[in-house]
């Protein structure tokens, strides 16, 4: 079996095995955050006359990015499978239909077990509106919601999993085997594994923010392209790499 420290190790230097892909996946997370970097621009800052041309300019920008942002959560669950299929190397850039599908797949996957969480903090700013409560009773809403999202992250970890290694949408939500497979994993080291990623996950930010501040006194701009070129898709390399070897971490190694 594979031990946490093992895993962790793995799946950071698993992004290195190709410096191309991850410029490839950096330009579609860059492509997919577009409209963070215009604004952060100038270019919101356009006369009045000229403010149905930025308009149109929105809405031409809203496929590309959308595509590009699901092309790249389809290449996270590309690496996900190909992970639980035990192959050390970058998946391929290829068959994009396929991989624009896998990452609607993430994307619903994703929503549906976070819909309980939406609903929470809806229904307590509802109730705070109608009863014209303090504003604390959405706070405890979104504290709720935020707690549920915590629990329930390394669960949604382990369906995406499971969707990946049986290759069916329907496996995200097939529960018992989701379960029956943590409990072969072992609940000790679900909860091991979900520590210490967050924890790297931390520590990722925090060179994020080290490195945006050094670029921000460049250009804010530039600070933006480099973190969505290079440091982001690391990490989402990283996190997919992870979540696949956790899954298979029962398995003789």
């Amino acid at each position: 079996m594979m031990g946490i420290g093992e895993l962790i190790s793995d799946a950071i230097r698993y992004p290195f095995s190709d410096w191309k892909k991850i410029l490839i996946l950096g330009i579609l997370v860059l492509i997919g955050n577009i409209y963070n970097i215009i604004n952060s621009s100038d270019i919101t800052s356009l006369a009045p006359q000229t403010n149905l041309l930025f308009i149109v300019f929105i809405i031409i920008l809203l496929i590309p990015t959308i595509v590009s942002a699901l092309l790249s959560s389809g290449y996270s669950l590309r690496m996900i499978k190909s992970s639980v299929a035990g192959i050390s190397e970058l998946p391929e850039f290829d068959a994009w239909d396929n991989m624009l599908i896998d990452g609607l797949k993430l994307a619903i996957v994703a929503f549906i077990y976070e819909i309980p969480s939406i609903l929470i903090i809806v229904v307590m700013v509802v109730l705070a509106m109608v009863f014209e409560s303090s504003f604390s009773v959405a706070v405890v809403g979104f504290v709720i919601a935020f707690l549920y999202i915590l629990i329930v992250l390394p669960i949604l970890a382990m369906a995406l999993a499971n969707m990946a290694y049986h290759d069916e949408f329907g496996a995200a939500f097939r529960f018992s085997e989701i379960f029956d497979k943590i409990h072969s994993i072992t609940w000790g080291n679900l909860i091991g594994w979900y520590l210490a990623m967050i924890g790297v996950t931390i520590a990722f930010s925090l060179i994020i923010l080290v490195v945006s501040f050094i670029f921000a006194l460049i250009n804010p701009i530039v600070a933006l392209v480099v973190s969505y070129l290079l440091i982001t898709p690391y990490v989402n390399m990283f996190i997919a790499r992870s979540v696949g070897l956790e899954y298979i971490s029962d398995e003789p190694n």
